[in-house]
């Protein structure tokens, strides 16, 4: 009975590790960066229209106009009207691995 008992305790745990990996390592492909690397013609942008709530930004002069962007969040980028407008989307959820949602 003692064997049967221990042997059972090692394979719930055997088994229980083996879920709690495959499910932690599928949460990880929903938090991957998302990047962005455009290039834009400077002579047909006037203004420059910034939406951001937490990032770094920086603006450098250089030979050409672009835009380079590396986070969780999404971008959305639209250069008409002689407008560059960059827009951060609020969509990142970051569940820190848990999901309780059995389906």
């Amino acid at each position: 009975m003692k064997k049967l008992f221990i042997s059972g305790l090692i394979l719930f745990i055997v088994c229980f590790l083996l879920g709690c990996l495959t499910w932690f390592g599928f949460e990880q492909q929903n938090n991957k960066l998302n990047s962005v690397n455009k290039t834009f013609d400077s002579k047909k942008i006037n203004s420059l229209k910034l939406d951001s709530q937490n990032s770094s930004i920086n603006i450098k002069r250089g030979k050409q106009f672009a835009v380079k962007y590396s986070g969780k969040k999404r971008l959305n980028i639209d250069d008409s009207n002689q407008e560059l407008s960059i827009q951060e989307n609020s969509n990142s959820e970051d569940h820190y691995g848990l999901n309780f949602n059995p389906i």
